[in-house]
């Protein structure tokens, strides 16, 4: 838990310059039940990228990939589609 006490919104502060630069696509997926990135730093993500799409796996945790290896591809296949 240590490490998620140091994930901090105001962090994005340093580089919120250079994600709104950020001109291709972008594909930004969050667990629903992730307790280490908080749905406000990938909002935040979300709002500054502005060819950005947001996705949130239901029912996964931090570790997604393992969570929910189906509905990480299926997003990603429709995403590079």
């Amino acid at each position: 838990m240590k490490f998620a006490k140091c994930l901090d919104v105001n962090d994005l502060m340093e580089i919120e310059e250079g994600l709104k630069k950020i001109d291709i696509p972008v594909l930004i997926i969050r667990a629903e039940k992730d307790v280490y990135l908080s749905t406000e730093i990938t909002k935040r993500l979300h709002d500054d990228i502005e060819h950005s799409q947001y996705i949130v796996i239901p029912e996964s945790g931090h570790y997604i990939q393992e969570d929910s290896p189906i509905e990480i591809s299926n997003a990603l296949t429709a995403f590079w589609a």
